[in-house]
């Protein structure tokens, strides 16, 4: 009799971790792995060859005008650990008005240089204080991603695409779970929790080695680049949250207006260097 009782009461625990739109242990959630052992498994078309006359694209992104004042999130679950978490994470300016956490990166490039060398810490993402850590993650395509929980509370890691399908979606009920996520496509993915509504973060597909998040003074820095004509692009993601509640007007999620984006075309000298300034005008 008492073996039935835990056989039910571990069952119990298994479906309430599954709160939200069907968290589980989703094929793409290649289940628990060590850190120690991640290593990318990059899956695009991108050749590397030696570059003969490289150069160099640098510049920042900057905010254009005043840098708005943002509305905060309600929390609504475990204040006692999640309430550092109420301000608003979406925009982080500098303060000489550069924006960090905006990706840079020059696309329709087939061949060039190697891909970085990634540790294990430039493929996590901790929840930490109910919130993402890092917020934006630049990976190559064919990543595994590792989500790992510091919180001693529950949550979900709920992964969709731009169409807001879902990717993944899997319980972590306990401090310490961890979960991989195989990033299969260029762009963003975007990252939630369903018992924690307010947490958001983005996991960024990247098809060639010619990428960089944006450093909290707003620069970026692409080495070693195939000279002659080159386009980058510029991603930010959109700033302003915009609740969404049941029927009994209770916050289930937030959603975000539209990303920033930008894409301008140049061109390369044989080791030559490129200045690139973006100005954004965030409202």
């Amino acid at each position: 009799m008492r073996s039935l009782l835990l056989i039910l009461f571990v069952l119990s625990l298994t479906l309430l971790s599954c709160k939200g739109e069907g968290a589980s242990s989703d094929s793409n959630a290649k289940g628990v792995a060590d850190s120690s052992a991640i290593e990318p498994a990059i899956t695009t078309s991108y050749g590397v060859v030696d570059v003969v006359g490289g150069g160099t694209i640098r510049g920042s992104i900057m905010v254009e005008g005043k840098s708005p004042s943002l509305p905060g999130f309600e929390i609504t679950a475990n204040e006692d650990i999640c309430a550092g978490a109420a301000d608003n994470n979406r925009l982080e300016v500098g303060g000489g008005g550069g924006i960090a956490g905006a990706v840079v990166r020059l696309v329709n490039v087939e061949s060039g240089k190697s891909w970085p060398a990634l540790t294990p810490e430039d493929l996590t993402v901790d929840q930490l204080g109910c919130r993402y850590v890092p917020h934006i993650l630049a990976v190559p395509v064919g990543s595994e991603v590792l989500f790992t929980n510091s919180d001693p509370t529950a949550h979900n890691v709920r992964v969709e695409d731009t169409t807001e399908k879902i990717l993944m979606n899997v319980a972590q009920p306990k401090q310490g779970d961890r979960n991989m996520f195989t990033v299969e496509s260029a762009g963003p993915h975007s990252i939630g929790c369903d018992y924690h509504p307010w947490m958001n973060a983005y996991v960024f597909g990247v098809e060639n080695p010619y990428y960089a998040v944006t450093k909290d003074d707003g620069t970026f820095e692409l080495t070693n680049v195939p000279p002659g004509e080159y386009e980058i692009r510029v991603w930010l993601n959109g700033l302003k949250p915009i609740p969404k509640k049941d029927n009994r007007g209770s916050l289930i999620r937030y959603r975000f207006t539209e990303p920033y984006q930008i894409t301008r075309k140049g061109t390369l000298d044989p080791a030559g260097t490129v200045e690139e300034l973006f100005a954004i005008r965030v409202e």
